[in-house]
């Protein structure tokens, strides 16, 4: 059972990713182009910021948008451009995307179709290529890179579960139609579809996805409750919050 503890203010800074740290919650800061710290004395702390990006200012510079985690610090993250002017991935909007090394501040990966949600995973790091539909894996120890599986969607949103790796694809908005994606039919003339895939990690094979119709178009990311079969969540204004109490003994 989830119950709301605590609310923290940060105006908008148009977050993406977040993570619980080791040094406490950390967010993906699109709006001012770095990844922030939250506190309840400030909108935000700015912990680090790309080497490309020359100033903090409110102007989704390069879209930074996916942090990967390691040990409990971040030490990846995606952006769709090197662009350091306001708004300027948009201009670049394509095969401008980066996969970025936090802690050495340097490109390490370029020419990506929109990158999302980099992973680190039994040694590597697994990232979406989301304007292909593609899973890209990137090995630090030998720097090569390659594609483990194409899916029918703008992928967007992982996470693992043993053997299994949990995607979500999207379906093209239509602010994105403009966007010159590259030619394949999982993408273009409709053929995108809104679901969840489960692959393989090891052979990138897909042993099966569950795909939503209707009104869910969109996923962003996607997250396993462990130990839970039926997770319930409440809000401060849900009637029966006032009456569910979690405490210890000081």
């Amino acid at each position: 059972m989830f119950i709301e503890r605590a609310t923290l203010s940060t105006g908008m800074i148009n977050i993406h990713d977040i993570c619980w740290g080791n040094d406490g919650l950390w967010v993906v800061n699109s709006m001012f182009s770095c990844l922030s710290k939250l506190s309840p004395d400030h909108s935000f702390v700015a912990a680090w910021v790309p080497s490309f990006i020359s100033e903090l200012k409110p102007e989704n510079r390069c879209h930074l948008n996916g942090m990967a985690l390691l040990d409990g610090v971040p030490r990846y993250a995606t952006a769709f451009s090197e662009s350091d002017t306001a708004q300027g991935w948009r201009e670049e909007l394509g095969n401008k995307g980066v996969l970025i090394d936090v802690v050495e501040n340097k490109v390490i990966k370029s020419g990506i179709s929109m990158p999302h949600s980099p992973r680190c995973h039994a040694g590597k790091v697994y990232y979406c290529a989301s304007g292909d539909g593609d899973i890209h894996v990137y090995d630090p120890k030998s720097g090569t890179n390659r594609v483990l599986c194409e899916l029918q969607g703008f992928t967007r949103g992982m996470t693992f579960f043993g053997d299994l790796m949990l995607v979500g694809t999207s379906t093209l908005r239509k602010s994105e139609e403009h966007i010159r994606f590259k030619a394949n039919p999982r993408l273009l003339d409709g053929k995108s579809v809104c679901a969840i895939w489960l692959v393989n990690v090891n052979t990138g094979e897909v042993v099966g996805n569950l795909t939503f119709t209707g009104d869910v178009k969109q996923i962003y990311d996607i997250a396993v409750v462990p130990n839970s079969r039926k997770p319930e969540l409440f809000q401060s204004s849900d009637a029966l919050s006032s009456h569910i109490f979690e405490f210890c003994r000081g």
